[in-house]
């Protein structure tokens, strides 16, 4: 998502984290089962995701070490890239380390990788400040969802308080059954 204007990191984390906290699903693992089906794990996972020590290595060897963490949101500095078209080479090799980054087995199946440029003189007018990017593995996010997600971060980030879920996933799973 291109953003016209940057926005403070803490609250964008505090934001992402409430959000993360809000909806349990994000917080998923699967495993597969004998037959090699994807089971869900219903308990929420709060352990670290297990392959994120890989992905920090590549995204600070991508973004030259300008990446730092806010409470589960990746933040990584544009201005080491040298004009508009590095700077959208280093946003899509990002990206594309994000996506192959979700992990069902291990996690996350949900990351937040905020991107921004320091103001500077010799900045594009038109050019975005700033990019935010939301990648979910489809078996915890679909369209409806996507929609719910963004306006609940939208909610937090504005500092409302987000409501209480009107059925959890747990509770859904197991009238499922």
């Amino acid at each position: 998502l291109p953003l016209s204007e940057p926005l403070s990191t803490a609250r964008l984390a505090g934001a992402f984290a409430a959000v993360h906290a809000q909806h349990a699903v994000l917080q998923s693992r699967f495993a597969r089962g004998e037959g090699g089906q994807v089971l869900h794990e219903l308990e929420s996972c709060t352990t670290p995701a297990r392959n994120l020590t890989a992905f920090e290595r590549q995204l600070a060897a991508l973004s030259n070490g300008s990446v730092q963490l806010h409470a589960g949101l990746w933040c990584v500095g544009l201005d080491g890239a040298a004009g508009v078209d590095a700077g959208h080479e280093l946003i899509g090799r990002v990206c594309a380390l994000a996506q192959r980054s979700l992990n069902i087995d291990g996690g996350p199946v949900f990351l937040a990788v905020y991107f921004e440029r320091a103001p500077s003189p010799g900045r594009v007018a038109d050019a975005p400040a700033a990019y935010l990017f939301l990648v979910a593995h489809h078996l915890v996010m679909d369209a409806v969802s996507w929609r719910i997600v963004l306006d609940d971060l939208y909610a937090a980030y504005q500092g409302e308080q987000l409501p209480s879920p009107t059925l959890s996933y747990r509770a859904w799973a197991a009238a499922l059954e």
